[in-house]
C-alpha cells in the first residue's frame, strides 16, 4: 500500500437488528501485514483513544434527539 493514501484508523457506522440501531465497528491498519484489523464493536456508545479520544453517545435515543 502506498504509505500516502493509507487510513491508519477508519470507523464503520451501520443499522444492525429488527430496530435498526447503529452500530459503529473501529478498524485499524496493522503496519506490518497491511490488512485491517477490528478493534472495537460499539452499540451505544462510542469510546475509544486511538488515534485521539472519543466519546460519543451513539444510541438510538441520542441520535434520534438531533
Amino acid at each position: 500500500m502506498d504509505d500516502l493514501f493509507t487510513l491508519p484508523h477508519f470507523c464503520l457506522v451501520e443499522t444492525a437488528g429488527s430496530d435498526r440501531h447503529p452500530v459503529v465497528r473501529v478498524h485499524e491498519l496493522d503496519p506490518v501485514t497491511k490488512s485491517y484489523a477490528l478493534t472495537g464493536i460499539h452499540h451505544d456508545r462510542l469510546k475509544t483513544s486511538v488515534p485521539f479520544p472519543v466519546d460519543v453517545d451513539v444510541s438510538s435515543d441520542a441520535l434520534g434527539s438531533l
